[in-house]
């Protein structure tokens, strides 16, 4: 927690664009299973960032006024030393997959959790 610095409003600006776009990337590949991340947040002093999310067929009720219950997504993406300090580093194309990669495959692995459990009570 003591790691880091605050960040500067245009590093700030930075790291939203990039959660933003590796959200929106993460979000098409979750439509097939269902799921769908809204919010992406980074950390203030650039130690990586958190994006939570909901099951699309809730999101999908809301936007119709009914409410439906939704299992919650949470994916807290803490960055590697070298990627902490060097936003250049977090904007090439090799990382933006993998914290593609490693988001989806964090959300699946919740949906299988969140599957076995209800299966366990039904």
């Amino acid at each position: 927690l003591l790691e880091g610095r605050p960040l500067t409003t245009a590093e700030q600006e930075s790291w939203k664009r990039l959660c933003n776009d590796i959200m929106r990337e993460t979000n098409k590949r979750l439509e097939p299973k269902g799921i769908m991340m809204l919010c992406a947040l980074p950390e203030p002093n650039g130690l990586g960032f958190v994006m939570t999310g909901q099951d699309r067929s809730s999101i999908d009720a809301a936007s119709r006024g009914i409410h439906m219950p939704s299992e919650d997504y949470t994916v807290t993406f803490t960055l590697p030393a070298r990627e902490r300090v060097d936003i250049a580093r977090t904007s090439a194309e090799s990382f933006v997959r993998a914290a593609i990669d490693s988001i989806c495959a964090e959300c699946i692995e919740q949906q299988k959790a969140y599957r076995a459990k209800k299966g366990f009570f039904n």
